[in-house]
């Protein structure tokens, strides 16, 4: 008689806790004579705690070459944002919470260069259709409050509502007041084959009391290409109206190529 081996068990590697994910956005502004280019890297990183909760660090800088056709470049800090992030499955719904704030680090000072940082500020603002804000707001604090829930078509399709609500202050340089400011989204992640899903999204983001106009819709859409080493995309978001969109202002448009975070 022989006795017959068992079979090899299997040995399944655990998901590594750490996930990062890097975007540049990238616009221009051309003037006579002059074209100004704003790039603006945006840094993140998440480590899982525990299956259902995810500790998440970002940070994002500006840089401006070319201004004024002179060859100038200067650049600028945003503020780093610390959340927590709560994760949950119910059936085909994947419901997220979060809570964070940010940094003061943000900052432009008055005089001869106060005027060419606001316009870094607000032109990397204008890449991102105004989401986030409080990441540039200069000067002030935020506590914001994220909410996302997903959901999985049997077609492998998912939908996405994603939202947040943020407590902005003034806590340095002379910058003092409240303000609350909020965000929503809506977008589809449409599956073309195994490796590459296309992502049409509008969003829109209530500004600050002292703007003229409240309210910035805009509408972007992306590729995104999965790959072993992570998902990476491709997009492009266009500012639709006042101040920033295609009936007038600056930065109408915004260019993000990038390596999605998992959340």
């Amino acid at each position: 008689m022989v006795a017959a081996n068992p079979p090899p068990v299997p040995i399944v590697e655990a998901p590594h806790p750490f996930t990062w994910g890097a975007t540049l956005a990238a616009s221009a502004v051309s003037e006579t004579n002059s074209t100004s280019v704003v790039l603006s890297p945006f840094l993140e990183g998440a480590y899982q705690v525990h299956p259902a909760l995810l500790l998440d660090l970002a940070w994002g800088f500006a840089w401006l070459l070319d201004n004024q056709g002179l060859g100038e470049s200067a650049a600028r800090v945003g503020n780093p944002r610390l959340s927590g992030y709560y994760r949950s499955h119910i059936g085909g719904w994947r419901i997220q919470g979060g809570l964070g704030i940010t940094a003061p680090l943000a900052h432009y000072p008055l005089g001869p260069d106060g005027r060419l940082y606001a316009f870094i500020y607000n032109q990397t603002l204008a890449t991102s259709g105004m989401w986030n804000q409080w990441l540039w707001t200069t000067d002030r604090l935020a506590v914001p409050v994220s909410a996302r829930a997903d959901y999985t078509l049997q077609s492998g399709h998912v939908l996405t509502a994603d939202a947040a609500i943020a407590s902005v202050s003034g806590v340095r340089s002379g910058a003092s007041g409240t303000e609350v400011l909020g965000q929503a989204a809506v977008e589809a992640r449409l599956s073309i084959g195994e490796k590459f899903d296309v992502c049409p999204r509008l969003q829109a983001v209530v500004l600050p009391s002292s703007s003229v106009d409240r309210l910035q819709t805009s509408l972007g859409l992306r590729g995104i290409l999965h790959t072993t080493s992570g998902k990476y995309f491709a997009g492009l978001l266009f500012n639709l109206d006042e101040p920033l969109g295609v009936f007038g202002g600056l930065g109408r448009w915004g260019l993000h190529l990038g390596k999605e975070i998992d959340l």
